[in-house]
């Protein structure tokens, strides 16, 4: 289970540190944040259209706060239909409650960087990160 995530935080700490450039020049490009709007969108519209009605609504996270596994899949389903602002919110309020959860905390910082928040994602997986003993990171590499 650590390998994934040790994994996963190498391509995401490699990612932000190489794409930041070109996130920052496409971010300025004013049609080109207009067409990544619109296509954001569409994908949200289109997910929601095929999302299953057994979904877990907010009254069910709002009759069962600390539930914690109920609330990170209520995020993965807001992740799946385009909604990461909504998703980034739900992963806060899980970390709040339970802030060593490796795994949420994780899913937080992929959200991050697709929010294009990359300083806050990084800051993520360095706490992660910092919970492993150095020996634990070089083994898992």
């Amino acid at each position: 289970m650590k390998s994934i995530f040790i994994v996963i935080l190498c391509a995401l700490s490699a990612a932000a540190q190489n794409s930041t450039p070109n996130l920052d020049r496409e971010s300025q490009d004013p049609a080109r944040r207009a067409a990544i709007e619109r296509k954001a969108a569409e994908a949200a519209e289109a997910s929601a259209a095929v999302s299953s009605s057994d979904g877990i609504s907010f009254e069910k996270i709002l009759a069962a706060p600390g539930d914690l596994d109920l609330n990170e899949r209520f995020a993965r389903e807001q992740i799946n239909r385009g909604d990461l602002r909504g998703a980034a919110t739900t992963l806060e309020r899980i970390l709040i409650l339970a802030p060593n959860r490796d795994r949420t905390r994780l899913l937080y910082a992929a959200v991050l960087y697709r929010l294009d928040a990359l300083q806050d994602a990084e800051r993520e997986l360095r706490i992660v990160l910092g919970r492993l003993a150095p020996a634990e990171v070089i083994e898992e590499a």
